[in-house]
């Protein structure tokens, strides 16, 4: 089962769920909605290795940068620290809101 498939699967079952509320146990749809929130937030990371970047980013990390939260190459966007990372994996994941 790929990720996207168990995306899937835990959607259909959180609708189910919420569709049969009076039978459901409250702390099963909870667990659900937490499963697929984690899910998701697994499909939105990124493998950092296959964004090279620009020519310019080690420049703009060396030339002092780095000091602002979160830091960006300025030329290419690529993040240039862990803070920058993960602002670019949770917008691209849609994990601002709740599920």
């Amino acid at each position: 089962m790929t990720i996207e498939e168990a995306i899937k699967n835990r959607e259909e079952c959180l609708e189910y769920l919420e569709s049969i509320k009076g039978r459901a146990n409250p702390e099963c749809i909870e667990a659900v909605r937490w499963s697929l929130k984690a899910l998701r937030t697994y499909a939105a990371k990124l493998d950092r290795n296959r964004w090279e970047g620009c020519p310019n980013c080690y420049r703009w990390q060396v030339c002092g940068y780095r000091n602002y939260e979160p830091a960006y190459c300025r030329d290419c966007g690529k993040p240039l620290n862990e803070e920058a990372w993960a602002e670019l994996e949770r917008r691209i994941g849609g994990n601002d809101e709740a599920v």
